[in-house]
């Protein structure tokens, strides 16, 4: 089993230790965990700190699980909050960084905050779509130092009312946003923290997966967005056989941001 989004102690907004994670994963038969904690530059609030991440302890601390846990391919990676005007500082992070994954997430839009709602004020349900998507579509021109985009329909963990809306509504610009993607040569996430909720449905859904398919999308990783041991790979067999019925023969994974491919029919025959 493959899961490229999970988080540890090292994330503002995560408990779980590192370690206890990976016990569970080699307890559950897994073979494989990225951790991406949280790095959002320029949070908007203060109510978690998504700015402190440690990125030398956290180097130190993964170094020093991968010879002791040999038996589980143990990878150092980041959340990267993504906003148009930190494209440079975000680079740079990286380049010293020197991760094997960066998930490029987007937690803020037109410099409010998705998840306490701010964003949503003062916006239909339906411009807010627009809104989203004009900011993820503008930054990804001006940053390339990433392998993924994570949770692509994000704004919908968050309010129901933009959950609502019809995806006609702002089909235009998320075409833009996934035409995008599969030109850089890179891919987006399944994130399977929504099957975890009354919402039942990966981020970004069926459809969007189906869409960036159709496009020509071919890159995909698989993130159970855990902030609980109990969490990783959650519906991990359940995702892959989605991804096989839309037509995707391969899942991502990655090594120093190079991208090697796995095939799903094979992942699906030793689980």
């Amino acid at each position: 089993m493959y899961d490229y989004h999970l988080h540890s102690h090292f994330s503002g907004d995560c408990n779980e230790q590192m370690e206890e994670t990976i016990k569970k994963a080699i307890e559950m038969g897994g073979k494989h965990l990225c951790f991406t904690d949280h790095l959002d530059y320029d949070y908007p609030t203060h109510e978690i700190d998504f700015e402190g991440f440690d990125e030398k302890a956290f180097t130190a601390h993964i170094n020093q699980l991968q010879d002791k846990y040999s038996e589980i391919k143990l990878q150092k990676g980041v959340e990267l909050g993504l906003q148009t005007h930190l494209a440079n500082q975000c680079d740079a992070f990286v380049k010293n960084f020197d991760p094997d994954f960066v998930l490029c997430s987007f937690h803020v839009a037109k410099r409010q905050d998705l998840f306490n709602g701010d964003f949503y004020e003062n916006r239909t349900p339906e411009q807010a779509w627009l809104d989203y998507y004009e900011d993820v579509y503008n930054t990804l021109n001006v940053f390339k130092s990433y392998c993924v985009v994570g949770h692509l329909d994000i704004p919908k963990r968050y309010n129901e009312k933009v959950k609502d809306v019809d995806i006609k509504a702002y089909e235009s610009a998320l075409d833009k946003v996934l035409i995008k993607i599969i030109e850089d040569k890179k891919g987006i996430e399944v994130n399977m923290s929504g099957l975890r909720t009354p919402q039942m449905e990966t981020l970004p859904n069926r459809l969007i997966l189906q869409k960036y398919f159709d496009l020509g999308g071919s890159i995909i990783t698989i993130g159970s967005d855990a902030h609980r041991k109990e969490d990783i790979y959650s519906h991990f067999k359940e995702v892959l056989l989605m991804l096989q019925e839309i037509g995707f023969e391969y899942l991502a994974t990655y090594e120093k941001m190079k991208m090697i491919p796995i095939e799903i029919k094979t992942v699906l025959e030793k689980l």
